[in-house]
């Protein structure tokens, strides 16, 4: 045989060999892809995922266990089966937006059979912007998604190596709506900045976006769990990202061996900085892997509100043993060290989990050791406030406000919004001060804006007019305040269009899911959100639920401070009337 014939018929096995290799391949990605994407329909599958604001959270209740979505799983646990699991992820200030940039990845980790959806207050002062994730959502496109498509693999790898296009019709690149996420963001999460290590490659990322990888300078884009890398040939390298103890943990349909790459050095405090920049981006997993480093890397000179950062973050993952864990060395630090700070933090943590009970017995006892200490005096003031505590919360507010000043930043506008809300009912004008007061705060844009919005429900605006000349306002910040207050008066025009955009797109992740998406009011009726909740319920497969008069009737026997706080919030007995009308409305739906 020539030796041109052994080299061709050696090429054309190699090729058999390859094809093969890539069609075994293709066939455990599809069937892998498609099994993590199927709804699970077996008797065991009994979740129940809640979202939304503060209402969902459970602000105003006595301890977090008794928000709506934890009574709800006591009720669904004690009449209907113990396998039923309630997952709460809400969070106070979230508006339509923030839940939409979350579901993808909530109904990947929780798969749940209801989503249970409250929302839209927020957004009448956040006034988000609208998003559009522009989410496939016809049957061809899901089942072209699900589907095998047998073709020439060799042929389509030699293509993408060489920047060719794939066919647009292609039922491999058309991405199921189960899947649909987020467009890459224009900017590269905190959590992913720095230099990362391999014992064969190094990966250096840059707040800009530019990455360093294998010799090649190349743009790059990330959301809270995919890193997209833009290659020369104009394809996209898309990987999914996690981080592990200290590790980068990098894979995807083009990368599939998962590379663990070792993490930058960084002292505790700019591990604490990074750890509060990828919360405040919802990805309080992460977040929370950063402030335990900090805290271990810190040792004995560890700050401890560090340890109530940690506790936050469990809070909002449900994680309740490791909570209780940290609260407990809380207890243990403060008994040993018997400082104002640990007496503060343990207040705070206390706070957090929504004991208010046992937060308001641990600062009333650390305000006779601690009489001025601002931190404590917040705390006690606001828990107290909740509880109904009118004249003793305002007058420790004042004296903590008077304190603060100091204090850093944050804590000046958190005393300052606070002692508005508490004043408001009663003492509009002495509002009116505080308020004038928190605008000359450093950075209070946004506080403001959200001050003004809890109070003016007291507060009008002919009293405003009247009462900021007496301020000591200068002529220019009393016309800029004023125009302020008179924009967060007018009708919210165009936010609940955006609204209702967010909401028919959850809905569409949702039911795409294999899920039931439904619409919850608020406990009292809103005229806009109700017209809103009533068209999507005529064009999607949402489904509705109005808990007015649930506590209409309970409210004809009973005094308005039997299921609300002073802030509007419900109480415990409150979150139970609207557990009560969410299993109800469930039971219905099985």
């Amino acid at each position: 045989m020539s030796t041109l014939k052994r080299c061709l018929l050696t090429a054309l096995a190699t090729l058999l060999l390859l094809e093969l290799v890539l069609q075994v391949g293709s066939v455990i990605m599809w069937s892998q892809n498609r099994e993590a994407t199927r709804r699970e329909t077996s008797s065991g599958d009994k979740t129940v995922l809640c979202i939304g604001d503060s209402f969902t959270f459970g602000q105003g209740s006595s301890r977090r266990e008794l928000s709506y979505p934890a009574q709800l799983e006591d009720l669904l646990q004690k009449h209907l089966s113990p396998d039923w699991r309630v997952i709460n992820a809400g969070y106070p200030g979230r508006n339509s937006r923030d839940l939409l940039e979350r579901i993808s990845g909530q109904l990947e980790s929780y798969k749940p059979q209801f989503v249970y959806i409250i929302i839209g207050v927020n957004d009448q002062w956040t006034k988000p912007e609208a998003l559009d994730l522009s989410i496939p959502g016809t049957d061809e496109t899901v089942a072209a998604g699900n589907s095998f498509r047998l073709e020439l693999r060799t042929l389509r790898m030699i293509k993408w190596m060489y920047g060719g296009t794939l066919d647009e019709d292609s039922a491999e690149i058309a991405e199921p709506a189960t899947q649909a996420r987020l467009k890459p963001a224009v900017h590269i999460l905190p959590a992913l900045v720095g230099t990362w290590t391999h014992s064969t490659m190094s990966l250096s990322i840059a707040e800009d976006g530019r990455i360093e990888f294998a010799g090649l300078t190349l743009e790059c884009a990330a959301t809270s769990d995919t890193l997209t890398v833009f290659m020369p040939s104009g394809k996209t390298l898309d990987l999914q990202w996690r981080l592990e103890n200290e590790e980068l943990v990098l894979h995807g349909p083009q990368w599939p061996e998962p590379q663990r790459l070792r993490a930058p050095s960084r002292t505790p405090y700019e591990l604490i900085k990074l750890a509060e920049l990828i919360e405040y981006e919802g990805n309080f997993a992460t977040a929370l892997d950063h402030y335990r480093r900090a805290i271990a890397a810190a040792g004995d000179t560890a700050d401890p509100f560090w340890y109530a950062s940690t506790v936050r973050c469990l809070t909002l993952l449900d994680r309740r043993d490791e909570t209780v864990e940290v609260i407990e060395l809380l207890r243990q630090q403060y008994a040993k060290e018997g400082t104002a700070k640990w007496a503060a933090s343990l207040c705070t943590v206390l706070s957090t989990v929504g004991n208010r009970e046992a937060c308001l017995g641990e600062a009333r006892s650390a305000l006779q050791k601690f009489p001025d200490d601002p931190f404590i005096l917040q705390l006690f003031a606001w828990q107290s406030f909740q509880s109904g505590e009118m004249q003793e919360s305002i007058l420790a507010m004042e004296k903590a406000v008077t304190l603060s000043e100091d204090t850093n930043p944050a804590m000046r506008r958190t005393t300052r919004y606070q002692l508005a809300r508490m004043l408001s009912k009663h003492h509009p004008r002495r509002t009116i001060e505080v308020i004038a007061d928190l605008y000359r705060q450093e950075n209070a844009v946004v506080m403001l804006d959200t001050t003004i919005h809890n109070v003016k429900k007291f507060v009008d605006l002919a009293l405003v007019e009247e009462t900021l000349p007496r301020t000591d306002l200068t002529a220019e910040e009393q016309a800029e305040l004023l125009q302020i207050f008179r924009s967060s008066y007018l009708p919210s025009t165009g936010v609940f269009e955006t609204v209702e955009s967010h909401l028919e797109q959850i809905v569409h992740l949702v039911t795409a899911s294999g899920g039931t998406a439904v619409l919850s009011s608020y406990p009292w009726y809103n005229d806009q959100m109700s017209g809103i909740h009533s068209r999507l319920v005529q064009r999607t497969q949402a489904g509705r639920l109005d808990m007015t008069p649930g506590f209409r009737a309970a409210l004809k026997t009973a005094a308005r401070s039997e299921f609300f706080v002073s802030d509007g919030h419900c109480n415990d007995r409150g979150y139970r009337l609207m557990a009560e009308a969410v299993f109800e409305d469930l039971r219905q739906r099985l």
